[in-house]
C-alpha cells in the first residue's frame, strides 16, 4: 500500500472510531470534578458497583451494565445487587457487607443529581430533582441517600445528570468524582449505555482502573 492509501486508510479509520465513540446523543458529556492528589497512581482491580436510582430496576440494568463493562476491560467487579441481597436499601450496612464478602478494594456509587422527561400528553414537560442532602465531601458508609419519585408517565425521551463517586476500601475516603450530563434518549437502556461509555472512558483517562494487576491500592 501506497504512503497516500495508508494515510488515507489511517485517515478513515479515525472517523470510523469517532463516529462509534460519538454513538452516544449528542450533547452527552462526562467532566471530572474532584480528584484527591493523595491517591495519585493509585489504581482499583476488584470494583463493587452501586447505583441510586428512580426504581430497582433501573438501578440493577445500570449495575449489571457497568460491572459487565468493567470486567470486560480487565479489572474484577460486581453490582451490589448482586452481592448485597438484591433490592434491599443502599445504605451502610449493606456496603459494609458486601465489601467483605467480596474483597472489594474500591466502590464506584452513581447516584442521579436530576432527570428531565418529556411526555408525548397535554401535560407537556414533568421534571424530577433530586438533590444531595449535604453538599459536604463525605465518607463511603454515610446514610444520607437520595430517594427519588417514580415519574407518572412513560416518557418518550429522557436526560438526566449522574454524579459518580470513586471510593477506596482501605481509607474510606473518596478518591475521584464525575459528573455525567446525558443528552435525551428515547430509553432508559440507552441512557445507560451512554453513561457507561463515557464513565468508562474518563476511569480509564485517570487511570483508575488496574487492568494489569500492577499498581495495587494500598
Amino acid at each position: 500500500m501506497t504512503p497516500a492509501k495508508n494515510r488515507f486508510a489511517a485517515l478513515t479509520t479515525a472517523i470510523v472510531i469517532g463516529c462509534i465513540a460519538s454513538a452516544c446523543a449528542s450533547g452527552s458529556k462526562i467532566t471530572p470534578v474532584f480528584e484527591d492528589p493523595a491517591f495519585s497512581g493509585v489504581s482499583y482491580q476488584n470494583i463493587l458497583v452501586v447505583a441510586a436510582t428512580q426504581t430497582y430496576e433501573n438501578r440493577a440494568a445500570y449495575e449489571r451494565v457497568m460491572s459487565a463493562r468493567l470486567v470486560a476491560s480487565g479489572v474484577a467487579a460486581a453490582p451490589l445487587h448482586q452481592v448485597g441481597g438484591g433490592n434491599r436499601p443502599v445504605d451502610r450496612d449493606v456496603i459494609i457487607e458486601a465489601v467483605r464478602v467480596g474483597g472489594f478494594d474500591a466502590v464506584l456509587y452513581t447516584h442521579t443529581a436530576g432527570s428531565q422527561s418529556n411526555i408525548s400528553t397535554t401535560t407537556g414537560q414533568t421534571t424530577v430533582d433530586a438533590h444531595r442532602k449535604s453538599d459536604k465531601v463525605v465518607n463511603l458508609f454515610r446514610y444520607d441517600y437520595e430517594e427519588h419519585a417514580n415519574p407518572e408517565y412513560v416518557s418518550l425521551a429522557t436526560s438526566a445528570v449522574l454524579i459518580t463517586e470513586l471510593y477506596a476500601v482501605s481509607s474510606k475516603s473518596k478518591v475521584w468524582e464525575a459528573r455525567t450530563d446525558l443528552a435525551e434518549r428515547d430509553s432508559t437502556a440507552l441512557l445507560i449505555e451512554d453513561a457507561v461509555s463515557l464513565l468508562m472512558g474518563a476511569l480509564r483517562r485517570a487511570k483508575l482502573l488496574n487492568t494489569k494487576a500492577s499498581t495495587p491500592a494500598p
